[in-house]
């Protein structure tokens, strides 16, 4: 018989928590924080406006 050791089946178990439950999360953190700091340098460049027109960027997509 292969019996798997207790550590063996331990680290497969920690492996699949850690690929589906906390690589979403930090994926998606990840991202936020590269939007917020896009903006916070946006602003602090003084090229971010609350003014800006949506419609001609809009246009600029397609």
């Amino acid at each position: 018989m292969n019996k798997k050791s207790d550590f063996k089946r331990f680290c497969e178990t920690m492996w699949i928590m850690a690929k589906y439950d906390v690589l979403p999360w930090m994926i998606g953190a990840g991202i936020v924080a590269a939007v917020t700091l896009g903006v916070i340098d946006s602003k602090k460049k003084g090229t971010w406006s609350q003014e800006t027109d949506l419609s001609t960027i809009f246009q600029k997509q397609r």
